[in-house]
């Protein structure tokens, strides 16, 4: 009797405490709670059981989580008596896999990782009464965590590592984890796939979707779902993902940054995926293949990874045949001239793939429009910097290049033979490129450059006072 009525009594704190204790729960209620379920469990099992099915309401991801991990009570069979709380149960992970309070937060991940592994180990041989709501739940946890981590990628919020523990969990299967990554991958990449044109991703992609620009929190979660999956499979699924048309250019594009950088044969397999993607879509004349060729070219080579090289000379090593592909790639070209960023106009006069006998009038033609929008930009046709190609953003570039020169001249005192043998044989890249850039400045190091420059003749008296006028 006595027993029983230290049973009831148990039940009537854990019952208090699921309703009271705020989550996610501190250490000082996590530890009352594994008590109450440790001594519940030795005096009557049973007693839980018929308490757990009394209640209506959502219990909390902590009583969950020590429940299963106690072998008390599955959370598959949790989810199979109340599938009508798999949406709120979908916040309760949210809030947790987003608790920004820095002390609970390695146990807010040990919560939702352990949750999640006892999801993911389900596969086809699962009943499918069992299998299917668990499913459900798991789908929802991971599309409000990746719309949640996407939403605003200026200002992403930290994640507790969920994702790396659950990855690394011994008790979640290797396979099943294989397929919860291609999910979670397919997920990220066609996140709002109508919010970015192709044109918008054109213009935007040096800037915005490069490896340096992605918030740290997204480029994270990418790698470590990546590094689960072998360079094949990945690219197979990025593949696939591509010829469905269904993905967003932004996440698509800054998936293929994370993967080419860390993984060189993946780069060079990627490569010949790219590749066949240009042939098929000039065959085809399918645009959307070919924007997607084009611009996965790019967001490669401007990694400088080994297995890629340039654009510049993945360009300029196309062949495309017959007359009809590489008109229609010129062609496909011409119509993207109002948005290209400058570097890429600059290389597609420069870099010309050889092209058929009766092709040279497209070719000309996109000179002529290229040349005229670089023009109004007031740019020069020069791809090439002081020290060689550029191979990321053309800004970028121009600032590695002043401050390599400004370096140089800070230790030497000396002006580079480089930069007096531009000065002479590419003035017009040497005036409206390089000094453009170098005249921006008027710090002390910059401003001793300058005015040794000036001294020697190689800054125009009219550059040189409007760079005093500006920056007195």
């Amino acid at each position: 009797m006595t027993l029983k009525l230290t049973a009831l009594k148990n039940i009537c704190k854990l019952t208090n405490l699921c309703a009271e204790a705020k989550a996610p729960y501190s250490t000082t209620d996590t530890n009352t709670l594994k008590d109450l379920l440790n001594a519940l469990s030795i005096n009557d099992h049973s007693l839980i059981i018929s308490w757990l099915r009394l209640q209506e309401s959502l219990l909390p991801l902590e009583c969950l989580w020590q429940l299963q991990s106690q072998g008390l009570v599955q959370f598959t069979t949790y989810i199979y008596y109340n599938t009508h709380l798999i949406a709120g149960l979908s916040e309760l992970f949210e809030e947790q896999i987003w608790c920004q309070d820095e002390p609970v937060r390695l146990h807010c991940a040990e919560t939702v990782a352990g949750l999640l592994a006892v999801l993911v180990n389900l596969g086809p041989h699962t009943p499918r009464d069992i299998f299917m709501p668990s499913q459900q739940l798991l789908e929802a946890v991971i599309e409000k965590f990746v719309d949640r981590l996407l939403e605003d990628p200026l200002v992403p919020e930290e994640p507790v590592p969920f994702l790396s523990r659950l990855l690394g969990s011994s008790v979640c299967v290797q396979s099943r984890r294989k397929v919860f990554c291609v999910s979670l991958l397919r997920t990220l990449v066609q996140f709002s796939p109508e919010s970015v044109t192709v044109e918008e991703a054109v213009r935007d992609q040096p800037e915005l979707y490069t490896l340096s620009k992605s918030p740290p929190a997204i480029t994270q979660v990418i790698s470590e779902v990546m590094s689960e999956l072998p360079a094949k499979d990945v690219v197979d699924e990025l593949s696939k993902i591509v010829l469905e048309e269904q993905f967003n250019w932004h996440w698509l594009l800054t998936t293929m940054s994370v993967f080419v950088a860390s993984c060189v044969q993946g780069a060079e397999t990627l490569k010949v995926v790219v590749e066949r993607w240009l042939s098929q879509a000039c065959a085809t004349k399918d645009t959307h293949l070919l924007s997607a060729a084009v611009l996965c070219a790019r967001q490669c080579s401007g990694q400088n990874c080994q297995g890629f090289g340039s654009y510049a000379t993945w360009f300029g090593s196309l062949q495309v045949r017959p007359t009809s592909a590489f008109t229609f790639l010129y062609s496909f070209l011409s119509e993207l001239v109002p948005y290209e960023p400058v570097l890429f106009l600059k290389i597609h006069v420069n870099k010309v793939p050889s092209a058929p006998a009766n092709c040279h009038s497209a070719v000309a033609d996109y000179a002529t429009l290229a040349k005229t929008r670089l023009a109004d930009l007031n740019q020069t046709t020069d791809y090439v910097g002081l020290f060689g190609e550029y191979t990321t953003t053309e800004q970028e570039g121009r600032e590695a290049d002043v401050a390599k020169v400004i370096a140089h001249f800070h230790q030497t005192k000396q002006i580079m033979n480089i930069v007096l043998e531009a000065s002479v044989f590419r003035r017009q890249f040497y005036e409206k490129v390089f000094l453009t850039e170098l005249l921006k400045s008027k710090d002390l190091e910059h401003a001793e450059f300058i005015e040794k420059l000036y001294s020697v003749g190689k800054i125009p008296h009219g550059l040189y006072s409007k760079w005093q006028h500006l920056h007195s």
